[in-house]
């Protein structure tokens, strides 16, 4: 962030890779590096649950330089327990591995639940994706089944080296863990560690949603397809914009416990 490298579209526009500098999400102002990260309105509200008020004259007008160190140097958190702020973004796995990111969701109104994932190399390429609707349910059956489903995707393909990342920590720690076997989803866990005790490398992650948006675009998107299930050996409109922003290595700001 501190040395412009987060692809905006004011980047963009420089580069001559776009011919407007316009912020996408809000589409008013142009989307400089403080624009992406702490001044667009979409952005704003979420900081301003976690500064407190008498901070943010002065956080949210200070250039980038200072504004860092202001972060660096000061508590302006509403919460006094231990936390730190950390910028997110997504990591491209190592070599001769596939990273396969994962998301559940759980829209309220119908209570039905979707599911996607996209898998990329560690360049950061997209190999392919997928989008399955699983019926009605709860937001933990949803981010589960993305984990089987991430899984069942990945030996289908016949990748030998795997990393599945998540942003529930729930449901990781239920799958890694050995209690509560009499549990309704034991049976989808079950089949899960199937998959793991096969003939592979496989790494179950867990990451911030921060680092998960392509995913989150992903199953978000399964509530309105007409399929079961899709495949998208090409990006998907719904997500190319959080794919571009993980390619630059685009950071978003979260208060983590330490």
């Amino acid at each position: 962030m501190a040395h412009n490298s987060i692809m905006t579209e004011s980047q963009r526009a420089t580069r001559k890779f776009s011919d407007t500098d316009i912020c996408k999400r809000c589409g008013k102002y142009s989307e400089s590096t403080l624009h992406a990260i702490r001044d667009c309105e979409t952005v704003m509200p979420l900081w301003k649950t976690l500064v407190k008020q008498e901070y943010w004259s002065k956080f949210f007008s200070l250039n980038e330089k200072d504004w860092i160190k202001y972060n660096l140097d000061n508590n302006c958190s509403k919460n006094h327990v231990d936390k730190h702020l950390e910028f997110i973004s997504w990591k491209p796995p190592k070599q001769d591995w596939m990273k396969i990111n994962v998301d559940g969701s759980h829209r309220k109104d119908d209570n039905s639940i979707c599911c996607g994932g996209v898998v990329r190399d560690n360049s950061g390429r997209w190999i392919t994706g997928f989008t399955k609707r699983l019926g009605h349910g709860s937001a933990f059956q949803a981010e589960i089944w993305a984990i089987l489903l991430g899984l069942r995707f990945s030996h289908d393909k016949g990748f030998p080296k795997v990393i599945i990342e998540t942003d529930s920590i729930m449901a990781l720690n239920f799958v890694q863990s050995n209690t509560d076997i009499q549990h309704p989803l034991g049976g989808i866990r079950a089949r899960i560690r199937e998959l793991l005790s096969m003939d592979w490398q496989v790494k179950l992650v867990h990451t911030y949603r921060e680092g998960n948006m392509v995913a989150d675009a992903l199953a978000n998107a399964g509530h309105d397809q007409l399929l079961d299930i899709r495949i998208s050996e090409s990006i998907p409109s719904v997500c190319i914009f959080a794919f571009q922003n993980d390619c630059s290595n685009l950071s978003l700001p979260r208060w983590v416990g330490s």
